[in-house]
């Protein structure tokens, strides 16, 4: 019942699964309540133009996914870069299909989120690359993306797999008999940093926040007309921020943040 709640009400009530619900009643009514079809049809034409265009969605993803900088081992101190120990990569999401190639079965925020662990682990040579996540059938999300990681050159005896957890409190469950109190990265979507910061420090650790594949690709400015029209790329963005928002208020209400 959780489950449900968590995946498929909440999912149900982001920006787009939202609109289509509104128009369709709107449709509806039109052939009998025309006064109460304006008012869905008007809410949905609304919403729609506000989360699809850059003004409302920019600011939204501005206030998430710049919450954390991004993470350069440049701008560290030596002395605190070598006492890392590990680079935590949370999984993303995992489509196993024997056509695809190992790219596309790792879903876009795993293949980013993997690919940024990588980057990280080649300039902290002494910090192990864990890679997280249960799976499906045969294989699990962290025996993929250790695949991909070897391919990419990753020594194995670098590379240590989580393969129990299925959310992002079961990762701080199983992290503890791998990384202890070690000083570690944290690696995720930036939309999803911080929440993931959040479950982790109520768990008890200090995790480093390293955020990549983010949505918002340029500077934030608030009166940006550039692209002054609907956008897909921004409605995509506001389902995944609200299903941030739900996943957010879910943790808290469980008080796992």
């Amino acid at each position: 019942m959780q489950n449900f709640l968590k995946s498929y009400l909440a999912t149900f009530f982001t920006p787009t699964p939202l609109i289509g619900l509104l128009l369709l009643i709107g449709l509806v009514l039109l052939w009998k309540r025309k006064k109460l079809a304006k008012i869905f049809l008007v809410s949905s034409i609304t919403l729609f133009t506000l989360f699809s265009t850059d003004p409302l969605a920019e600011y939204l993803l501005n206030n998430f996914e710049n919450a954390y900088p991004a993470f350069e081992v440049e701008d560290m101190p030596k002395e605190k870069v070598s006492q890392i120990q590990y680079i935590v990569v949370l999984a993303g999401g995992y489509f196993p299909y024997k056509n695809h190639p190992l790219t596309t079965e790792l879903g876009v925020y795993t293949l980013v989120r993997l690919t940024e662990g990588v980057r990280l682990a080649r300039k902290i040579p002494q910090a192990k690359l864990v890679l997280t996540g249960k799976g499906w059938a045969e294989s699990t999300e962290a025996s993929a993306m250790q695949r991909l990681a070897l391919e990419l050159g990753i020594e194995e005896s670098r590379i240590i797999m989580e393969e129990k957890s299925m959310n992002t409190y079961a990762h701080t469950i199983y992290l503890k008999e791998i990384i202890k109190d070690s000083p570690f990265i944290l690696v995720t979507s930036a939309l999803h940093m911080p929440r993931a910061v959040g479950i982790f420090k109520k768990a008890g650790y200090s995790p480093l926040p390293a955020p990549t594949g983010h949505n918002l690709r340029s500077e934030y400015s608030p009166f940006s007309l550039v692209e002054p029209f609907p956008k897909g790329n921004n409605l995509a963005a506001m389902d995944d921020l609200f299903l941030e928002y739900y996943g957010i208020l879910w943790a808290k209400m469980k008080g796992e943040m």
